[in-house]
């Protein structure tokens, strides 16, 4: 039929001549062609065009075609379309569209095209600036050009410059070039040339490929189309579209090929120009996030489907903030770019550095043998990121901390390995910083317990899920009850009772402590209060005081608003210190207890023994009570310098007129001896375990101490 014809010959044809063609006539044609009904779904998708949306006609018939294209253009184009389909006057419409592509965009000329009675309209398109899309205005044209290409066929192919095409006669083994072919790979025009068209100039690396590719269509009866590289006889390197067409005789076997070549170099130039600027970081020239993310994609793609290695290493500097707040943020730009380059040095060639942001950069690994390769890797930057950075004259010290994940053990996909990563990374830090860590699952598991609880914390109070139980004091001589240490309790809507020395630190690292510190103490307050409202005598309540809610500035104004609310005797309410507070700040200690002492308050040294402070704290500090730690206690039958320890802090505590406390009494023989010292107060299992201050009460029957 004349629009095949037209094809082989590459010459200008009737558009309105497609209605007629065949799928397989279709297929024939090097140009983009797509057919669809008036409302934009599918209805017909050659080779060409599949081949260049890289999708298969099988998964687009029948879809709407705008629900396929990029998001960035569908609205203008599909626009376009619509406004050509209810109108009546025009059978056909040519016009250029920029269409984006993954890594830039490209000009593509465009037609639309129907016919009175038919309703379909057919899309064709093809890079632009090529003379494909023109309409002959009469079939007298038509047949006159027929005419002359069977008269003309041994000049065929060079009369029709300046368009870069060839005609090869598979049957004859002849070839004819335009030439603006010859001009494109800098011949001399008539040099001899071998059937091909431009195999012979392919660029070694695109050779495998375009062979495939060319073996591909001619087995399966089709035109074929893609870009490639050629190196010109002069060496220089072109990139060039390609578009053929195919004849076959009736067994199928190729008989011409009918092809054309763009120079797209400058396109090609340009869109490298702009995918570069918009894929690499503009201080360090490694690769960006957004490139980052791309290539980590297209890895885990291929190992998918090939099964190879894949390893990610994340890599956060130490200390780095101190730097730009020092020597300011030149300085810092300036190690950052230092540490890339090392970075960079210490991997392999196939591997990928990028910068992802502020001081964090990550590291590809591809397709290593055995887990020794990433092992070398990762030595070899935590070595080179312990060598000094030069920073306005000085040698500084900047290690980094490095966190690994390896596919398909530590996550299948992107997110999951960058998690794994980050992980470790974060596990590097929390273990003193300068150091390669692995993912490790059960870690992991510990640290997702951990932040689940810390989001859980924030509301558990609102929700009311915290109670406080009482643990009673007992006077040795007496037996009667002498104060009550509150102790908090986390009821979990789920987990059940979670112990404090599991959401404390949680609540200290977060800050939670300060909600939950001063809702103990009010509570605490409250149960006073109570107390004293009921005709009960009170008896002095015991809380333990977090040191980061001791350092708050706005801690002694905390407690001296609740006992104002509260309007109890400022010493029924005992505050429990450890003697880390010491060592913190010792002068700040001093005085915050100072402040404590001036609004009443009773305070006591918790664990008395564990810490590094020195006895000569005892008189520095306003401190009613010492509680001797229950180390010293649990021994103290078997072990005579437990015996010898405990006698003489009891010894100076008396001589300093301070109560002493002895925790963790346990059996009659503990207590009996902790009286026999001289211990005046006693604590610990012997004589009650916490529960609720409404039951202890009741429940709880003293025990007798010899």
């Amino acid at each position: 039929m004349a629009i095949r014809a037209a094809f082989e010959h590459i010459v200008p044809f009737d558009p309105i001549s497609i209605f007629s063609a065949s799928p397989g006539e279709l297929d024939e044609i090097p140009l983009g062609v797509i057919a669809l009904d008036r409302l934009g779904f599918v209805k017909a998708y050659n080779q060409a065009e599949a081949q260049h949306a890289r999708r298969s006609p099988q998964t687009s018939l029948g879809r709407n075609f705008f629900d396929l294209a990029p998001c960035a253009c569908v609205e203008a184009y599909e626009g376009r379309f619509r406004r050509f389909a209810l109108g009546t006057t025009t059978e056909s419409e040519r016009f250029r569209f920029t269409y984006p592509f993954r890594w830039g965009s490209r000009d593509v000329d465009i037609m639309f095209v129907r016919r009175e009675g038919d309703d379909r309209i057919f899309i064709m398109t093809q890079s632009a600036g090529l003379a494909v899309l023109v309409s002959m205005t009469s079939e007298a044209e038509r047949a006159a050009e027929r005419v002359r290409l069977i008269e003309t066929r041994p000049a065929l192919v060079r009369r029709l410059s300046p368009e870069a095409i060839w005609f090869d006669d598979l049957i004859l083994g002849e070839t004819r070039w335009s030439d603006a072919l010859y001009a494109m790979c800098d011949l001399d025009v008539g040099t001899h040339r071998q059937i091909g068209g431009l195999s012979a100039f392919t660029h070694p690396e695109d050779r495998a490929a375009v062979e495939e590719f060319v073996a591909s269509a001619f087995a399966a009866r089709s035109a074929y189309g893609f870009e490639q590289r050629i190196v010109t006889a002069r060496g220089r390197v072109r990139y060039v579209q390609i578009g053929a067409s195919v004849s076959y005789d009736d067994d199928g076997r190729p008989t011409a090929v009918y092809g054309r070549a763009a120079d797209v170099t400058t396109h090609r130039r340009e869109d490298e120009a702009l995918w570069e600027l918009a894929n690499t970081d503009r201080l360090t020239n490694l690769a960006n996030r957004l490139r980052f993310e791309t290539c980590f994609e297209r890895e885990l793609d291929n190992t998918t489907n090939i099964g190879k290695t894949l390893g990610l290493i994340m890599v956060d500097l130490d200390r780095f903030k101190p730097i730009n707040d020092t020597f300011g943020h030149k300085a810092g730009d300036d190690v950052l770019c230092e540490a890339a380059g090392r970075l960079a040095a210490s991997v392999r060639p196939s591997d990928l550095v990028a910068r992802l942001g502020g001081d964090e950069f990550a590291i590809l690994l591809r397709d290593f043998p055995s887990e020794d390769v990433v092992d070398t890797v990762c030595q070899r930057l935590h070595r080179e990121m312990q060598k000094p950075f030069v920073v306005e004259g000085q040698d500084l010290e900047m290690t980094a901390s490095i966190g690994v994940s390896l596919y398909p053990r530590d996550g299948a996909d992107r997110s999951a390995l960058l998690h794994s990563a980050d992980t470790a990374m974060y596990e590097s830090k929390r273990a003193g910083r300068n150091r390669v860590t692995y993912f490790d699952v059960d870690v992991a598991k510990r640290r997702g317990e951990t932040a689940r609880l810390e989001f859980e914390l924030a509301h558990a109070i609102e929700q009311g899920e915290f109670e406080l139980h009482y643990q009673i004091i007992i006077d040795a001589q007496s037996q009667a009850i002498v104060g009550a240490e509150s102790l908090c309790r986390w009821n979990h809507p789920t987990r059940g009772r979670i112990p404090p020395d599991e959401f404390i630190p949680i609540a200290e690292a977060n800050g939670t402590i300060f909600a939950l510190g001063a809702w103990v103490i009010g509570r605490v307050c409250e149960r006073i209060r109570a107390t004293i409202d009921a005709g009960i005598a009170p008896i002095p309540l015991w809380v333990n005081v977090s040191l980061v809610q001791f350092r708050s500035p706005l801690f002694v104004d905390t407690v001296r608003e609740t006992l104002r609310r509260s309007m109890i005797p400022p010493e029924l309410l005992v505050l429990e210190i450890t003697e880390s507070f010491a060592s913190a700040d010792f002068g700040e200690t001093v005085r915050a207890l100072a402040a404590l002492k001036a609004i009443g308050v009773n305070i006591a040294i918790d664990d008395f023994g564990t810490g590094y402070s020195s006895l000569a704290y005892l008189k520095n500090f306003p401190i009613d009570y010492i509680k001797l730690d229950r180390s010293f206690v649990e021994d103290i039958l078997v072990t005579p310098i437990d015996r010898v320890i405990a006698e003489a802090v009891v010894k100076i505590a008396r001589e300093l007129e301070i109560d002493i406390v002895a925790e963790g009494i346990e059996t009659l023989e503990q207590a009996t001896c902790m009286k026999a010292l001289g211990c005046r107060r006693l604590q610990g299992y012997f004589f009650g375990r916490p529960a609720p201050i409404e039951a202890f009460f009741d429940d709880m029957t003293l025990r007798p101490v010899v």
